[in-house]
């Protein structure tokens, strides 16, 4: 439900909304309410969250981003770190890229600056791969003995069970006085 933009509950953060699609740009550079339409806008975010796997959407995050290196940079003697590359984002519409703005790419899939950030972290810089999701597929979980967990339940199956939570005190010490001496302990 989560990769299909549907309503989820999270266990930290409650119910969370279903995904809807923003209200375009305004007053941009590049024009992306000319270049794009309402109607594709609405027909390319049902397509985007069709898709249902979060695998397949960063991989059509990653397709419809570009590394945009500026003409001239300025530099500098002490700089720590070289300055990452501008990104350049598209939708592609009866075949043809089209640049849009960042804004209107987020706001037309309604994407975080969080989910393109994880996508571009995500992606092997030299070669332009993107790794898989290793969400749940690390094997370091927990494997018990199936012996030890079968005697467990057996010895938990031997425990006279007590049906209701109002219990009179004198039927449950006759209870305890009639298990055999390796359920109890002297105190």
């Amino acid at each position: 439900m989560r990769n299909c933009g549907e309503e989820y509950d999270s266990k930290t953060r409650g119910r969370v909304n279903k995904r809807n699609m923003n209200p375009p740009c305004h007053n941009c550079k590049l024009k992306c309410t000319e270049k794009i339409d309402e109607n594709y806008r609405k027909k390319i975010f049902a397509m985007f969250w069709a898709i249902g796997d979060l695998q397949r959407q960063r991989e059509f995050i990653k397709d419809s981003t570009q590394a945009d290196v500026p003409k001239y940079q300025r530099s500098t003697v002490n700089r720590k770190r070289e300055r990452g590359s501008n990104q350049a984002y598209s939708i592609t519409k009866d075949g043809e890229k089209i640049q849009v703005c960042k804004q209107f790419f987020k706001n037309t899939f309604d994407l975080s600056d969080r989910a393109i950030r994880t996508t571009f972290k995500k992606t092997d810089k030299r070669t332009g791969v993107l790794s898989l999701e290793m969400r749940g597929k690390h094997g370091k979980g927990r494997n018990l003995n199936e012996e030890l967990v079968k005697s467990a339940m057996v010895h938990i199956e031997k425990i006279p069970r007590i049906l209701s939570h109002y219990v009179d005190l004198r039927v449950l010490g006759s209870m305890v006085e009639n298990l055999s001496p390796n359920f109890t302990e002297t105190i």
